[in-house]
């Protein structure tokens, strides 16, 4: 399998955060805050892992992704697994995980 440089992809929430240093420029104060940057294909291809970094500023949704064959019995080609790693928070953050 040959090497692809993934290009990055901003995608605006209202949750999100202006300042993204250091790891990306921070976002211009006339746009909306940025709550994700994806790393996608330049040539548009979907990829079988999706890696983005968070940037939050308030609590987030709980998430649910369905397995592989709940999402098959829904007409989508897989499931979702999830994985976090957690970069920088701030002291009193917490999270959850294994809520059902």
């Amino acid at each position: 399998m040959a090497a692809v440089k993934l290009t990055t992809h901003r995608v605006e929430k209202p949750w999100g955060r202006y300042d993204l240093v250091p790891l990306f420029d921070d976002q211009p104060a006339e746009k909306p805050p940025v709550g994700e940057i994806w790393y996608e294909d330049p040539a548009g291809a979907p990829r079988e892992l999706l890696v983005k970094y968070l940037f939050t500023s308030e609590r987030l949704s709980v998430q649910v992704h369905p397995d592989d064959a709940a999402a098959r019995a829904r007409g989508f080609a897989r499931g979702k697994d999830e994985a976090w790693i957690i970069l920088s928070a701030e002291a009193d953050s917490t999270i959850a995980l294994g809520l059902t």
